[in-house]
């Protein structure tokens, strides 16, 4: 079991106390545990979602199937098929099929700011939990021009949870979130679109998403209404889907063993440290070329 993150160690002595008023040290106290606890919290929320990820290392390992659910015997929906010459949204290149964020990108210092790269499925209840703990920090740290995020998207859940979607009337719905986020690329929605898809996924692994429910998340997101006619269409037409599969098969060449799944310049970061801001900015600062 995971150790959960301890205040300081007893006989440690506490800075800035000296010179302060009992009171005055009592609130700081306060403060420091208060602020020990919201740490506390964020590494257990990212805790129970790495528990979720042992399952879905296990689902990955027995293999991917398209076509037929083995279990059920349901016939479902086939997945979509990889096309190297099919289309990508706005910002994406066949070199990596991943969505890149943040100013790094385009900052005069790109060259020498490391490069954060993050697989994720939109079915992966680890991949929320670890948005919920980090995504807005780690969006800020890219906002910034600290580094570059590449954010690698994967639909592997779609095999495994087939027969669920197919019942749920939402087959292949990590491949239509993320060809509907790439239609949130198009629109200049990138990161809020990402989150909100992150942030209504269903209690119930499997239910999936429907169509209608990633148009409606356009709105959430912010999608301009000049463009929301536009990007309800390409998700009605699932104009990113063969991009979704692109970079499905990409994962797969890659041989990534389940979501999330990081590396800083190419280093594998642990999921605990990627949720911990504190350890990640350290690690970006350390790769960053002086």
């Amino acid at each position: 079991m995971a150790s959960e993150p301890t205040g300081p160690k007893s006989g440690t002595p506490k800075s800035g106390t000296s010179g302060l008023t009992p009171k005055q040290q009592a609130e700081q106290a306060r403060a420091e545990a208060e602020a020990s606890e919201r740490r506390r919290e964020r590494m257990i929320r990212i805790v129970g979602g790495l528990a979720v990820l042992l399952v879905v290392g296990g689902l990955l390992a027995v293999g991917f199937f398209a076509g037929q659910d083995k279990d059920s015997g349901t016939s479902v929906t086939a997945p979509p098929t990889a096309d190297p010459d099919a289309a990508s949204p706005k910002g994406v290149s066949s070199d990596t099929y991943g969505v890149k964020y943040g100013t790094g990108w385009t900052s005069a210092d790109e060259a020498k700011l490391p490069t954060l790269e993050m697989w994720e499925d939109f079915q992966c209840p680890a991949c929320k939990a670890l948005e919920e703990a980090a995504g807005a920090d780690i969006m800020a740290l890219a906002d910034a021009g600290k580094v570059k995020l590449l954010y690698r998207p994967t639909t592997f859940l779609d095999n495994s949870l087939a027969s669920a979607n197919q019942a749920a009337g939402n087959p292949n719905s990590s491949a239509r979130a993320t060809s509907a986020w790439g239609c949130a690329v198009d629109a200049g929605r990138t990161g809020p679109y990402h989150s909100t898809i992150f942030a209504n996924q269903p209690s119930q692994e499997g239910d999936g998403y429907s169509d209608q429910q990633l148009i409606e998340f356009g709105t959430a997101a912010g999608v301009p209404e000049a463009e929301t006619d536009a990007f309800t269409k390409c998700v009605q037409d699932g104009t990113y889907l063969a991009w979704s599969a692109n970079s499905y098969q990409a994962f797969l060449e890659a041989g990534v063993s389940g979501t999330p799944s990081a590396n800083l310049n190419g280093v594998e970061i642990s999921n605990s440290d990627l949720a911990d801001i504190a350890i990640l900015t350290q690690k970006i600062e350390a790769a960053t070329a002086k």
